[in-house]
C-alpha cells in the first residue's frame, strides 16, 4: 500500500495548481456496521464529510470516523 506521503513523493508534477507543486492524495474514510448505515446519502455525505477535513488539515492525509467509536 501506498501511504499518502509516497504519493507525493512520486513528484508527479501537478502544473497550474496553488496548493502543490505535486500531485497529493487526501481521503475521507467512514466505517460503520451496516446496521448502522441510515442511507447510502448519508453514507456519503459523511465521507465527504471527512475528505474536507482531511483537506482542511493540510491535505496529503486520510481522515477516517469509525462507529466503533460512538456508544
Amino acid at each position: 500500500f501506498l501511504l499518502v506521503i509516497d504519493i507525493q513523493n512520486l513528484n508527479i508534477e501537478h502544473k497550474n495548481n496553488s496548493a502543490s507543486a505535486f500531485v497529493t492524495a487526501s481521503f475521507g474514510l467512514v466505517c460503520k456496521h451496516a446496521k448502522d448505515i441510515k442511507s447510502e446519502d448519508d453514507l456519503y455525505k459523511e465521507v465527504d464529510d471527512n475528505l474536507y477535513k482531511a483537506k482542511d488539515k493540510g491535505r496529503n492525509r486520510v481522515c477516517a470516523e469509525s462507529s466503533e467509536n460512538e456508544n
